[in-house]
């Protein structure tokens, strides 16, 4: 009867531990494939994120690429042989008479920052337009149009594009002369750059 009873105790303890041993396993199988999930999850959206991503930059990639095209056909259409979208700084730095024949055929689209050229003073049929930037005079002068007004400290037309015409001699107030690069307006912007390069525009034009 005591082994018995110590038989149905000791099946009783091995039922038990045969329980207990299953509900760790079946925590630990539940732990796993939750792990799993949220590791697929995880790799899912990190998938679909650099998947995002490159749509985006292709998207980015193309409108740049339109634009490229739309603004050299507008400055084929115009009589130019290419075009410059640097400031006007920059292009009267890079203007050399080694290169002045051909930035004479390039139009230069300004950019915001262009806005620091303001109307000085006027001479004939030239507006001089004035800028300090980093402590440094620049000037540029535009050809008049007929019938247009530029008042004194206006800023630089930027809804407009230019070209090259030449270089002018003029007087300084104080005495001696300065040579200045004159641009004329060739027509408005009729495109939108979303995105900024940098495009390649200086290495085809000043070569």
């Amino acid at each position: 009867m005591i082994k018995m009873e110590r038989f149905f105790k000791d099946m009783a303890m091995a039922a038990a531990q045969l329980r207990e041993q299953e509900n760790v396993e079946r925590i630990a199988a539940e732990k796993s494939r939750a792990e799993a999930c949220q590791k697929y999850d995880q790799e899912r959206r990190r998938a679909f994120g650099k998947l995002k991503n490159a749509k985006r930059q292709e998207r980015r990639r193309r409108e740049v690429e339109r634009n490229q095209r739309n603004k050299e056909q507008y400055a084929k259409s115009l009589g130019c042989l290419d075009y410059i979208d640097e400031w006007l700084i920059v292009t009267q730095a890079q203007t050399t008479p080694a290169n002045f024949d051909l930035a004479k055929k390039a139009l230069i689209i300004p950019e915001s920052n262009d806005l620091n050229y303001t109307v000085s003073h006027i001479v004939g049929n030239y507006v001089i337009y004035t800028a300090v930037i980093r402590g440094n005079v620049c000037q540029i002068a535009l050809l008049a149009e007929k019938g247009k007004v530029y008042p004194s400290g206006s800023k630089f037309d930027i809804k407009s594009v230019y070209q090259i015409t030449g270089v002018e001699r003029f007087s300084k107030i104080f005495g001696g002369n300065v040579d200045i690069i004159v641009v004329e307006r060739k027509g408005e912007i009729l495109f939108t750059d979303f995105y900024k390069k940098p495009l390649d525009v200086q290495a085809r034009l000043w070569r």
